[in-house]
């Protein structure tokens, strides 16, 4: 009896709990749209603490200018980060089982490392405001990887091997790396699945120079642009890369109703309802590919596709956003799974659609286990 009187305070909590969350979401929603002088005055306010010098957004983050003039919005007060060895050994063991069922099924597996909006190699900054701690996460998950020789692609190495203009890959006022980022990611996985996973790489269609440039003039805020406000930090082109060649998709995602399933590049790809200029803060990284669906399946219906009847799996989080829609130009088909929201067992769902090769996508944001949920 106790134990039903516990359960039922329980849910009672929760409900409270949530309707609490709701009216948040309701009150962010006004302040952001709504409210009278909303703008103005959190402007007023960021220009108040510009002048002061106060840089601060909340008890334990700042904002930092990056070198191509955007902001970064974390805690410099943590310099000793230890990485909990516990969660990352565990995340480690997933990946490593995830990958001897492949090799038992005859599948390539590799795990993709994208990058956080801190460059671990700029050492002058890392002197000042200490390694980032997903940086930190990520070195870690990849030893472990390779001490179990599980094959992995590290897009930071590479970033600074080619020595890239690293903080141009990503919006100045957001986390997420922009389509710039994601066109250069697509060529270097390709390029790795054709030297290490027996794909067909043609370079052609991963070229910038093969894309027109769509550019949404003073069009996107981001996340951290809106915390900073815009006394310190002015909207930023929202730009798209759009092939200048001729191509032609079909895109199934279950969860999502009357959007465009079968169309060019330019009409499956992107969410143009997100792109509304009237509101200060929209998530636009979410127009591309519709951010992060449980499920989606792309097909390229050009008979020029480099890899016909190959078909990649992708498990992902949201950088894959920007990345799909330029991989997709090498291979007829693309399915890409966010596990953390996929009820199924992703192991039933590899034995059944039979992937040519399976890639994990992360950056390493956290240690969240259920991100690497396989079963």
């Amino acid at each position: 009896m106790k134990s039903d009187e516990a359960g039922a305070l329980e849910k009672k909590v929760q409900a409270v709990l949530s309707k609490f969350s709701a009216m948040q979401t309701v009150i962010e929603n006004y302040t952001c749209d709504f409210l009278p002088f909303g703008i103005p005055l959190q402007a007023i306010s960021g220009g108040v603490d510009k002048v002061t010098g106060n840089r601060m957004v909340d008890a334990e983050n700042i904002y930092i200018y990056s070198e191509n003039g955007g902001v970064i919005v974390r805690s410099p007060f943590k310099k000793d980060i230890t990485a909990d060895e516990e969660a990352i050994s565990s995340i480690a063991g997933k990946i490593t089982d995830l990958d001897t069922f492949l090799r038992e099924e005859g599948i390539p597996f590799v795990y993709v490392q994208a990058p956080v909006k801190e460059n671990k190699y700029d050492t002058e900054y890392v002197e000042k405001y200490g390694e980032n701690e997903n940086n930190l996460i990520a070195d870690r998950l990849l030893e472990k990887l390779e001490e179990e020789k599980v094959d992995y692609l590290d897009l930071r190495e590479s970033i600074h091997e080619q020595e890239l203009d690293f903080y141009e890959l990503f919006f100045k006022g957001d986390t997420h790396w922009n389509v710039y980022g994601g066109l250069w990611a697509a060529k270097e996985i390709s390029q790795y699945l054709n030297q290490n996973c027996g794909m067909v790489y043609e370079s052609e269609y991963l070229q910038p120079n093969n894309y027109d440039v769509m550019s949404l003039e003073n069009w996107y805020m981001g996340c951290d642009g809106y915390t900073v406000t815009m006394a310190n930090l002015q909207k930023e082109n929202m730009d798209l890369l759009i092939p200048k060649f001729e191509t032609n998709y079909n895109l199934e995602i279950s969860t999502l109703d009357g959007i465009p399933t079968q169309g060019s590049f330019e009409e499956v790809m992107i969410d143009y309802n997100v792109l509304r200029k009237s509101k200060y803060y929209v998530n636009a990284y979410g127009a591309f590919l519709y951010l992060k669906p449980t499920l989606l399946q792309l097909e390229n219906k050009m008979s020029w596709v480099p890899n016909p009847g190959k078909k990649i799996l992708i498990l992902r989080e949201s950088f894959a956003a920007t990345v799909i829609p330029y991989l997709s130009m090498e291979y007829e088909y693309i399915d890409a799974i966010t596990p953390e929201k996929f009820d199924g067992s992703i192991r039933t769902y590899i034995k059944e659609n039979e992937p040519d090769v399976v890639i994990m996508l992360y950056t390493g944001h956290g240690t969240d286990e259920s991100w690497y949920d396989i079963d």
